[in-house]
């Protein structure tokens, strides 16, 4: 349903990174895609993807599992590249589970 399920803030994060963090990981599920390619897409001057609503920034990833998308991970509070590492990893890391 695109609900969230967890979300963590740690302590002394901004309270804003946690909406742009779900903001994401909405844009990497209900677009099947990370982040980062909707971020690539507007860098070349496309913007219709940010018109739908869809988060142009990295740090956001779909799970996608036997070709299906089941959820998103995303992480907001350090720069595009630190936020989209640490999604990578955790992704991985679930990958893995």
């Amino acid at each position: 349903s695109g609900d969230l399920v967890l979300v963590h803030k740690m302590d002394q994060a901004q309270y804003g990174s946690t909406d742009v963090a779900i903001g994401k990981a909405k844009t990497a599920s209900r677009f099947r895609r990370p982040t980062s390619v909707m971020a690539a897409v507007v860098k070349a001057g496309t913007l219709n993807s940010i018109f739908s609503g869809a988060m142009a920034i990295e740090g956001g990833e779909p799970i996608i599992q036997n070709g299906l998308v089941t959820g998103a991970i995303a992480v907001s509070g350090g720069t595009p590249t630190e936020d989209g590492d640490v999604a990578r990893a955790a992704l991985a890391a679930v990958a893995k589970a």
